[in-house]
């Protein structure tokens, strides 16, 4: 589990994989609801596959806090904004069709908000247990043919990476996805 500070906020995050469709099921069910009971804290589930590495989170989450705090925000709340930022679109249904959950998922980021370390550890906790036998797994890493399948699927096309001033072909995606997350919604 990492976490991280920003502003207000302390945001927990891991990364499981999850044996039983069923509970995962039950929890994708039940999250709002479950906010709802842990309201202030917050918690959003994410598809990890789906996410370049600790870069790509840290720079979604610094700007989903931003972006939240400011006039410009899309979201009604940290969770949905957060989501939209790790996906780099203001569109909540593209966010959701990227980054969102699915029944068939087996790789699952929890994010626990919160405003103390120990509130956002117990909410990523909470959701561990709720999704029963589990396994934690390390945020994903960016190499090879997972940078290229992630490049198509945020869309960043050869002569963008190109273009970017980096020393390889995965740094200039993490740039890239880093500066589409920063420009969202501006």
């Amino acid at each position: 589990m990492k976490l991280y500070s920003f502003r207000n906020y302390v945001i927990a995050v891991t990364v499981v994989y999850s044996f039983n469709r069923e509970k995962l099921r039950q929890l994708i069910n039940n999250l709002d609801e479950i906010n709802a009971e842990i309201e202030p804290n917050e918690v959003q589930l994410f598809n990890a596959d789906n996410i370049l590495d600790e870069t790509h989170l840290k720079v979604a989450l610094v700007n989903a806090v931003m972006s939240f705090n400011s006039p410009n925000r899309v979201a009604k709340t940290l969770r949905m904004e957060i989501l939209l930022k790790l996906s780099a679109t203001d569109q909540i249904r593209e966010a959701i069709a990227k980054l969102g959950v699915a029944y068939e998922n087996t790789k699952v980021g929890i994010i626990g908000i919160a405003y103390t370390m120990d509130e956002a550890r117990e909410i990523v906790e909470k959701i561990k247990t709720e999704l029963g036998n589990v396994t934690e797994l390390k945020i994903p890493e960016l190499s090879g043919e997972r940078a290229t399948r992630l490049a198509m699927f945020y869309g960043i096309s050869r002569e963008e990476l190109e273009s970017t001033q980096a020393s390889n072909h995965i740094e200039a995606l993490k740039l890239a996805l880093a500066h589409r997350i920063a420009t969202t919604r501006l």
